[in-house]
């Protein structure tokens, strides 16, 4: 298991790199299934892993996830974590994917 958050977003950035140096920029809907494939990858599942990460980074723990439609129930610690952490990730990932797009000229054909 990863043990920090940069080191999970880290891992993550590894595998888009090489998916994209095999694949290259994609249209925005198939990064975003790209995107989500990989997040999902480096969530960790298991509860201690999780709270291992909280420990190191009370954030995770405390702070309201941004994505839309997360907090319309109300989520358990571990949840609140983990979608934290899927945040991070694909946060990243996209600006990596908009990196790309803006160096390459790459028309986004969603």
């Amino acid at each position: 298991m990863l043990e920090t958050l940069e080191s999970i977003v880290s891992a993550a950035e590894s595998t888009w790199n090489r998916a994209e140096a095999v694949r290259g920029v994609t249209s925005k809907a198939q990064a975003g299934a790209r995107i989500q494939e990989i997040a999902d990858r480096y969530v960790p599942v298991y509860t201690v892993d999780l709270l291992k990460l909280a420990e190191r980074d009370v954030d995770l723990a405390t702070t309201e996830p941004t994505l839309e439609g997360v907090l319309q129930t109300r989520l358990t610690a571990t949840a609140l974590i983990a979608r934290n952490v899927f945040e991070a990730v694909t946060d990243r990932l996209w600006s990596l994917y908009y990196a790309s797009v803006a160096t390459t000229g790459h028309p986004d054909a969603a």
